[in-house]
């Protein structure tokens, strides 16, 4: 299994960088890095995960949360690495937006959706507080 994913919050790996476009910058999180504290966003906020996944295997990356305190978008791309070849994974960027008040619990599965037992689980404690 190969996961790739960036961090910009919580702890700072080896792979954690933060992309900037324009006048906005992105926070990242990685679901290779363990999510050890609670984490505070403000309402509007932003959070990117990028994961790699292969749907043509059946394997896919999902998120739930316990509460709706997110808006949540995802979108996939192949990685432009790879050579555009059947059955070639992607990579999907979920994008999610704090839009009330509230604590949840993010969790990130990687599996089969008809297997029982995942591949990977991620989960994180998230505060969202209201704007400044």
């Amino acid at each position: 299994m190969f996961v790739r994913a960036v961090l910009g919050v919580m702890c700072l790996p080896l792979m954690a960088m933060t992309v900037v476009h324009a006048a906005t910058t992105q926070q990242h999180m990685s679901v290779d890095v363990p999510c050890t504290t609670k984490m505070q966003l403000s309402v509007g906020e932003k959070r990117y995960i990028k994961v790699y996944e292969n749907p043509s295997t059946g394997y896919q990356w999902t998120a739930s949360q316990t509460t709706e305190l997110f808006k949540v978008e995802d979108y996939r791309e192949r990685p432009t690495t790879h050579l555009p070849v059947v059955g070639a994974g992607l990579q999907r960027t979920w994008i999610f937006e704090a839009v009330k008040s509230g604590h949840t619990t993010l969790t990130m599965t990687h599996g089969r959706s008809w297997e029982k037992q995942p591949l990977q689980t991620w989960q994180c404690d998230i505060e969202v507080v209201a704007a400044p």
